[in-house]
């Protein structure tokens, strides 16, 4: 048996060491969940996009057919043929650019769930715009509180903190209790012994310094490790707030301001004139080219929005 001064300075680091493995780990599981939940937004935003290229081509396509068939009548110059053409050809490299963004948003998200390059994966929803409110000092505080990185940067500190005091604590006195079942004199039989110990420091030769020192300075490092962690964990909140603020104002520009809404009426605007005659292909192509650039922009903002509430 020990005395508490002795067995206290032991067991004390060790506690805050678990204490800090355990958020050490809860940190790594967090960092997993934020690594698949991205991976995730990314196939949703690269199924939006690779859709939207398709239905591109397709509507090119189908210009392209119909300057081809004025042209066979002598409608129409072989300008316009060979420019619906090259317009083709872009929305064909477009929607290849997409399908590869998509198998790379695939393959990631398989690797970090474990699947293989065979294994179904299919999504559970879609792409869609998350507007709860969410206060930025509440998310600043809860951050602090319960961000993994932050509460194992406290934990080390305590157990340096731990650790100074024990070296400290090496100065004070103790004293130890021993009990055997055998005795202290090897001839005699049957009997046991107690041995009594005090511990008096009185010479160290700086060892107990040293230690002390030692400690203080892993204790200061530690300090200035929280306070880091700390620091990065409200500065990451601080860019996540702004970039959904940022990505809100956006998307309500294509909602409350009708800005998807008015590239598809001019869509098909362009589209029902040509069929009619009253305009070219060309307006036909600037109109769809319009709806796919407003179309992709707002897809990304809606995943910024998602991403960054991922974050918090």
């Amino acid at each position: 048996l020990e005395s508490n001064k002795l067995v206290r300075p032991r067991q004390s680091p060790a506690e805050q060491q678990v204490h800090a493995a355990e958020s050490e780990r809860d940190a790594a599981l967090l960092d997993l969940k934020q690594a698949v939940t991205t991976a995730y937004i990314q196939c949703l935003l690269a199924d939006g996009e690779s859709e939207q290229a398709k239905t591109a081509l397709e509507a090119g396509q189908k210009f392209a057919d119909a300057a081809k068939v004025q042209f066979d009548a002598g409608d129409a110059p072989r300008s316009n043929v060979v420019r619906s053409q090259v317009e083709v050809a872009r929305f064909a490299q477009t929607l290849v650019e997409a399908q590869t963004a998509r198998d790379s948003a695939y393959a990631t998200l398989r690797s970090l769930v474990g699947l293989g390059p065979s294994d179904p994966l299919a999504l559970s929803d879609s792409l869609t715009l998350s507007m709860a409110a969410v206060d930025r000092e509440a998310a600043r505080t809860l951050a602090l509180a319960r961000r993994p990185e932050v509460v194992a940067a406290q934990a080390q500190l305590q157990a340096s903190k731990a650790d100074a005091d024990s070296a400290r604590g090496q100065r004070a006195p103790g004293f130890t209790i021993e009990g055997r079942r055998a005795n202290l004199n090897p001839a005699a039989v049957g009997w046991s012994s107690v041995r009594v110990g005090i511990n008096l420091p009185l010479f160290d030769n700086g060892r107990i310094r040293a230690e002390v020192a030692a400690a203080t300075a892993m204790r200061l490092a530690a300090e200035k490790s929280a306070q880091e962690a700390e620091r990065t964990a409200l500065l990451e909140v601080d860019l996540a707030m702004n970039e959904r603020e940022r990505a809100i104002k956006v998307t309500q520009t294509f909602e409350g301001a009708g800005r998807l809404a008015k590239a598809q009426e001019l869509l098909d605007m362009a589209q029902l004139g040509y069929e009619k005659g009253g305009n070219g292909y060309l307006e036909g192509i600037d109109a769809q080219r319009v709806f796919a650039s407003e179309r992709v922009e707002y897809l990304r903002d809606i995943a910024e929005v998602r991403l960054a509430n991922a974050r918090l």
